[in-house]
């Protein structure tokens, strides 16, 4: 029987890389692949005869809707849904605007919950839902907390539709990954608009005392656009899951994740934030 898959956030990164890996897998079945601008519709059709375009802003219930409604004129149920569309917010919080801080939950929270909501009556028997989440959402990471933020509070969301749909009859399975550090664009494009952003403040003080960690955001964006794990690697992992019958709610990929996760769980908060400190001041003597 014909497997219908909805991936979003499908014009670059791990979105992208998801939409070519099913295709070649499943080459029998349809993946819709939502993309942010209409002419990127074109480009991502290349991929594959299988694949059907669909424009999506994720941040706007109407477009939702409408993706919804067009998909649902393709075909009475979903079979998965790939939630990989995202922002990074990056920046001291005292320097952030505040509506750069609600754009980043409105990408990466509200954005998410609204598509479900929305696409929940089309998903079919034994449907999984994946959402791509971070190892950010442990809370360890300074400068990033708009993102940690968004990040925990979809997982904590997710976990919750899990226990909540659990007597709806169609056995659906809300699954979250958490990369590590992937090797993409999206921390090179947040750094040079949270510069953009801060310099609109005009505080030359404020922006002075914080230039050294605005050059550390800077030098480790750069290096995690080539170091860390591929975005086909966490694609590789989706169509595991894909297949898995009975998948875990939570798959950590990359050693960075799975140290993340394993030191927020082990050590006691104080102890924690020496720590954060700690590697703070060393990275300011570098």
């Amino acid at each position: 029987m014909k497997k219908y898959i909805f991936v979003t956030g499908a014009s670059s990164g791990i979105g992208k890389q998801t939409v070519i890996e099913l295709a070649k897998e499943f080459s029998n079945d349809v993946i819709f692949a939502a993309i942010r601008k209409r002419e990127d519709k074109a480009l991502i059709e290349r991929v594959s005869k299988n694949v059907i375009g669909v424009y999506l802003d994720i941040t706007n219930k109407n477009s939702i809707s409408k993706a919804c409604k067009f998909i649902s004129s393709k075909t009475k149920a979903l079979d998965m849904i790939v939630n990989a569309a995202g922002i990074a917010v990056a920046g001291p919080l005292e320097l952030l605007n505040i509506n750069d801080i609600k754009t980043q939950f409105e990408v990466n929270t509200f954005g998410p919950l609204n598509l479900i909501k929305t696409f929940l009556p089309l998903l079919g028997e034994n449907a999984k839902v994946i959402n791509i989440n971070s190892m950010a959402q442990t809370g360890i990471f300074p400068f990033i907390a708009a993102y940690c933020s968004s990040k925990r509070a979809t997982s904590i969301i997710f976990c919750a539709l899990n226990h909540e749909l659990m007597n709806n009859n169609k056995n659906i399975k809300f699954i979250e990954i958490n990369p590590g550090v992937v090797q993409t664009k999206i921390w090179g494009k947040s750094i040079k608009l949270c510069i953009e952003n801060i310099k609109k403040t005009n505080d030359s003080c404020a922006i002075n005392s914080y230039q050294n960690e605005l050059n550390i955001l800077k030098n480790n964006a750069l290096k995690n656009e080539s170091k860390g794990l591929f975005a086909i690697d966490v694609a590789r992992l989706i169509i595991k899951i894909f297949k898995n019958k009975n998948p875990k709610t939570r798959y950590n990929i990359g050693l960075d994740s799975h140290f993340a996760f394993f030191v927020s769980k082990l050590l006691p908060y104080e102890l924690l934030n020496n720590f954060i400190q700690y590697k703070l001041k060393l990275l300011k003597l570098k």
